[in-house]
């Protein structure tokens, strides 16, 4: 299993279990999963409206979209399971990305939980329609997996459609006040007091990110694995076991935790972000950038964090799609994303709506899969297990 925030693993545990896996899923793979909470419908159904955006290009094209796409039903494919942050985006998302659709089809979410999702990207690349009624939301930690050319990697993210991302998962590391810590900084060295952070397992967001960190920052850090997700860590932090975590999003946090941030009971240590977090409660905590002390350290930073939480949850089609069908599909997903109705949708169910366009998303994933050499060396020595 694969996955970089926890609902899977950048790499497989074994080439064995990532087999298994697969085999015994890929027989699932088309099951129409239910809805998940707070998602009221278990499909979602667009009426034909008025808003619809137009396709790209002149109006016989345009036209020719809208007859393609008129009485046929489009599947959103979720590569992770049902109640989920994946799932209920997806399911929010479909309820009304249809209006925007020229013909106005009918969208309907299905789950094909597999390897972090690396099922659904193989079946999306291989095997299911390229015609544009089939769209994936896929784990964004598939594209590293493909850099550290892992076992099982059936796709080529950079032959992907991409239509855009819903939000940005902005990381953070935090610490307990009891601990003291007030800054990463205090974790520094020559002579940083140690900062004990909890984790779960070598590939999950909690561990990677903490362990790019330490080179990064050059930081006094011991890491203590083996904990059932954050909210074990957050209760060990609470119980004075450990002192914090890294690689908690600032979405996740607002959902769960935000009063003891804006209380101070937990210190956001450093923010891993390409600028400081406009709401965020504490604002002196630092920039990470800001604390690298060489060019390589911030290299690092911006390829295995900052960049990769930009594309944490993508949504693409199959290499191949006729152009004027994706253009009208990025078009229709960034109307969506834009769309009073979808937002109130959205801000029902605590989601956070940051989008990424499908061009930016697109060119960070091609930058990704390019990153330097030296870069790549260097975060599979620190990421991969020997």
């Amino acid at each position: 299993m694969m996955s970089r925030s926890g609902n899977g693993f950048w790499r497989p545990r074994s080439a064995a279990a990532l087999a298994a896996a697969l085999v015994a899923l890929a027989g699932a793979c088309s099951r129409a999963a239910p809805a998940a909470a707070p998602a009221a419908a278990p499909r979602a159904t667009a009426a034909p409206s008025a808003t619809a955006a137009p396709a790209a290009g002149g109006p016989a094209e345009g036209a020719a979209v809208a007859d393609f796409y008129r009485g046929k039903t489009i599947r959103l494919i979720v590569g992770l399971g049902a109640g989920g942050g994946f799932d209920t985006y997806s399911r929010v998302i479909a309820r009304h990305l249809g209006r925007f659709i020229p013909g106005n089809p009918t969208v309907v979410v299905e789950n094909m939980p597999g390897a972090g999702s690396m099922l659904a990207a193989n079946q999306l690349y291989n095997t299911l329609p390229k015609d544009g009624t089939v769209i994936g939301n896929v784990h964004g930690n598939l594209f590293m997996q493909q850099v550290f050319e892992t076992e099982g990697v059936r796709y080529d993210g950079a032959r992907f459609g991409y239509l855009g991302v819903p939000a940005v998962d902005n990381i953070l590391c935090v610490a307990h006040q009891h601990t003291g810590f007030k800054s990463i900084k205090d974790a520094q060295n020559p002579g940083g007091r140690q900062l004990v952070l909890g984790g779960t397992a070598f590939g999950t967001t909690t561990d990677d990110d903490a362990a790019v960190l330490k080179e990064a920052l050059d930081l006094n850090l011991k890491l203590v694995q083996g904990y059932d997700g954050t909210a074990k860590i957050r209760l060990a932090m609470e119980q004075g076991e450990l002192d914090g975590l890294c690689g908690w999003s600032w979405e996740s946090i607002k959902t769960s935790s935000y009063d003891q941030i804006a209380s101070g009971e937990y210190v956001v240590l450093v923010q891993a972000t390409e600028r400081p977090l406009p709401d965020l409660p504490q604002r002196d905590a630092p920039l990470a950038y800001d604390l690298a002390r060489s060019q390589e350290g911030r290299d690092l930073i911006r390829a295995a964090i900052v960049n990769p939480s930009r594309t944490t949850r993508p949504y693409l089609v199959p290499p191949g799609v006729p152009p004027e069908r994706l253009a009208a599909l990025r078009a229709a997903f960034d109307a969506t994303l834009r769309d009073p109705q979808f937002l109130a949708d959205a801000q029902k169910a605590q989601l956070d709506i940051d989008p990424v366009s499908g061009e930016e998303a697109e060119q960070l994933i091609r930058d990704q899969l390019a990153m330097p050499p030296g870069i790549k060396a260097r975060l599979k020595e620190l990421l991969v297990p020997k």
